[in-house]
């Protein structure tokens, strides 16, 4: 296709437009409540956990945006609009790696993911942990 087959929209579909595109990045700065799991844990939480759940949500736009202006500096828009199956950072490595720029994503994605995997997973058993500690489960609760 090209360029000239596109369709302008205008008015509220432009919104909706933006709002369907932003639903990755927030569900990946999403787990940023984490942090007040451990809040019992930080020293003088009061300032702490509100500049970390600032500074993290912070970062992890500004990272968003930046990939967002990588795809648009070495991708023409035609390959961002009919990306495979919406791969979009899949093509960009592509671009920038060669062919195994697959193999590469697919490796920093199983990085991503056993970190995120780490997160949740040490975040959750410290509420359990505080509540234990706290008297808050019955005697006669088994594990």
């Amino acid at each position: 296709m090209d360029g000239a087959s596109l369709i302008s929209y205008s008015g509220l579909s432009v919104l909706g437009a933006i709002a369907g595109s932003m639903v990755g990045s927030l569900f990946s700065s999403d787990s940023r409540n984490n942090v007040t799991f451990i809040a019992g844990e930080i020293r003088n939480p009061k300032r702490n956990i509100g500049l970390s759940l600032f500074l993290g949500t912070l970062i992890v736009t500004v990272i968003y945006a930046a990939t967002n202006l990588m795809y648009i500096s070495i991708m023409p828009m035609q390959e961002i609009a009919y990306a495979e199956n919406d791969r979009v950072g899949v093509v960009a490595s592509r671009y920038i790696f060669g062919p195994e720029g697959t193999i590469i994503i697919a490796a920093f994605l199983m990085i991503s993911t056993f970190g995120c995997n780490n997160g949740l997973i040490l975040a959750g058993s410290r509420v359990s942990y505080t509540m234990a500690k706290d008297g808050l489960f019955s005697k006669d609760s088994v594990c």
